[in-house]
């Protein structure tokens, strides 16, 4: 059953959180995002979300919103059209952040951004660079600005609401294609979604001033 509204609410910022155990380390970063935003007088909405599948978490947090628990409702519009908002930040529960790098992510001038942080092997990020693979840490040291890359991990991203709205249902699902050497990263729910943004003409960046946090690894530094 989908829901129709004719009139759209206005917030600032919607957070989208994939996850369900939170560490102090999350925790911390979220304390201090909320004082920096009712410290700004920014209105915003939150949205959590659990599924052992993440492509049902990362569409369950657009098309269930707000989410509510035994709310069986989904729309394949994003926020239902009840919402819309100037940026759409998707956060997962094991990373974590500076207040002033969540200043950099909300004033980006980007459609399409994302935070950088290293993946399991301590010695790629997540990012997949524009030949198809996978960026690592040498590969950032000279970087100062946003660039482009082919792909990105949601787990420290933000988005315009124009483009999910772009986008049709799903947003996430896993690829049908995945090649041998990115398995796990080119088949995954992150890549699916920036390939259909993509596919409606918009530009995936990373920051390499947005150097976050990873539970399953440690603080990003460059070397």
């Amino acid at each position: 059953m989908e829901r129709i509204v004719s009139d759209k609410k206005y917030v600032d910022y919607i957070f989208l959180v994939a996850g369900k155990t939170f560490s102090s380390s999350f925790l911390t970063s979220w304390t201090e995002t909320l004082n920096y935003l009712n410290k700004n007088k920014f209105t915003y909405k939150l949205a959590i979300a659990y599924s052992p599948i993440i492509t049902v978490t990362r569409n369950t947090l657009i098309g269930n919103f707000p989410y509510n628990f035994g709310d069986n409702t989904f729309s394949v519009i994003p926020f239902s059209g009840e919402y819309t908002c100037k940026k759409v930040i998707f956060l997962d529960d094991d990373v974590y952040w500076k207040p002033e790098d969540l200043e950099i992510l909300l004033n980006s001038d980007k459609e399409i951004i994302s935070g950088i942080y290293l993946t399991v092997d301590q010695k790629t990020v997540a990012l997949i660079g524009e030949d198809g693979n996978r960026l690592t840490l040498n590969d950032l040291t000279d970087k100062t600005e946003p660039f482009e890359v082919f792909a990105v991990g949601l787990g420290f991203f933000a988005c315009t609401p124009t483009v999910l709205e772009s986008m049709k249902f799903p947003w996430f699902d896993t690829p049908t294609q995945i090649t041998e050497d990115n398995l796990g990263i080119v088949g995954s729910e992150d890549v699916y979604f920036c390939n259909k943004a993509k596919a409606n003409g918009y530009k995936i960046y990373a920051d390499p001033n947005l150097k976050i946090g990873h539970e399953k690894t440690q603080i990003l530094t460059f070397i």
